[in-house]
Parts: structure tokens; C-alpha cells; sequence
């Protein structure tokens, strides 16, 4: 079987598509027929086809490794690669290093966890002007802002609360913290972070040392 060579190319010799091009059993592979002339109209609707990358609802019935399809259902671009209409990310080299690539399908799925992580860090800080409070109120402004995986980093009169021993206290949307071991007395001043950071990237159990 003759490897696929679909380059336009205009050779001396009359080409021999079976054994230097490769047939895929659909119509193209007998259009023109021998010492036949091509359809005007046919010709116009190749054009048309190259000009839109065949778009349309219903997928191409013509089509060779690298054909590209523009999907109108989807308004997306597809490309045919191993028998199949993929996601022309799949196609989209990055990297190569040697026999390795990494294509921008690749890459997005590596990366989708973090990406789905970034959000700005959120901040606010004050005084407790009463004895025995163990809630923190969030700023209006922030509420909407909180997401499952954020985290809350809390300086008490510059010293740290461990992460794990703080909660959000609200449903759907957070409305406070909650310090499970500490309680403010009066004066006391405190200054809260949140981020977000993944569960994978968050260790809960204690590191004991050495």
C-alpha cells in the first residue's frame, strides 16, 4: 500500500493514484473518470468546498487524512486524522522534539486543572472589639468570589493559623470564617488571605520531622 502523498504536484508522467497517491473507496477516487472532463459545476462546488473548509450541519462524505471541516453545529474547526473527525487542537503542534510532539490538545488538558484554579487572591483585614469570637465576617464583596477548593490563610496579631482549622460558614455562598481552635479577644487584629489551590495540591496530614 502506497504511502499518502496528497501534494498537489504536476509530474511529466501521468499519475498513477492507486499506487502513488492511495485511494480511500469514496467518489473522489473515480472523479474525472479516464479521458473524462470534469463537471463545471462539480468544479465550482470543489472551490467552494476549499473556500469553506466544507462547512455545513451534516459532516463531509469526501475527505483524506488532514481534510479540514468547518462544524456549523458547533461553529468549532475539525480536522479527519485517524478515521475520525477531531478537534483541530488535536493537530497544533507546540513542542517537537524528536519523535515527540505536543500538540495544544496536549497541553490544554495538562494544564485545565491550574487554569481552572487562577483566580485573584482575595484579601481584607481588621480588629475584634470583643472577647470569645471564633467567626470572621467576609466582606459583601467578596462573597461571590469563593470558590470549593479556596483556601483561607489568617494572621491573628501577626502570628498564623493553620489553613486546615479554618472553615467557611454559609450556604450557597460563604458568608463567614470560622476558627475552629482560636478564639479573638478584644483588640486583637487579624488579616485574612484566600486563594484558591486544588485539593492535589493541598496536603492535609501532618509532616512529621525529621
Amino acid at each position: 500500500m502506497p504511502l499518502p502523498d496528497n501534494r498537489v504536484r504536476f509530474p511529466t508522467t501521468k499519475i498513477n493514484f492507486t499506487a502513488d497517491v492511495g485511494t480511500t473507496s469514496q467518489d473522489h477516487d473515480a472523479y474525472p473518470p479516464p479521458q473524462g472532463q470534469a463537471r463545471f459545476d462539480h468544479m465550482r462546488m470543489f472551490l467552494i468546498g476549499l473556500l469553506s473548509q466544507q462547512s455545513s450541519f451534516s459532516e463531509p462524505t469526501e475527505k483524506r487524512d488532514g481534510t479540514p471541516w468547518f462544524d456549523l453545529n458547533t461553529l468549532t474547526l475539525r480536522i479527519w486524522s485517524n478515521g475520525e473527525w477531531q478537534l483541530y487542537s488535536t493537530a497544533i503542534p507546540l513542542a517537537i522534539d524528536g519523535p515527540d510532539v505536543i500538540t495544544l490538545q496536549e497541553w490544554y488538558q495538562s494544564v485545565a486543572g491550574t487554569l481552572a484554579s487562577l483566580a485573584p487572591e482575595l484579601f481584607f483585614a481588621g480588629v475584634c472589639t470583643a472577647d470569645g469570637i471564633s467567626d470572621i465576617a467576609i466582606p459583601t464583596s467578596l462573597q461571590n468570589q469563593i470558590y470549593p477548593d479556596s483556601r483561607v490563610f489568617i494572621h491573628v496579631n501577626g502570628q498564623s493559623i493553620d489553613p486546615r482549622e479554618v472553615q467557611f460558614i454559609g450556604s450557597p455562598v460563604p458568608t463567614a470564617l470560622r476558627l475552629s481552635t482560636v478564639e479573638l479577644e478584644s483588640n486583637d487584629s487579624f488579616v485574612v488571605s484566600i486563594r484558591r489551590i486544588p485539593a492535589t495540591s493541598f496536603f492535609t496530614s501532618n509532616v512529621v520531622i525529621p
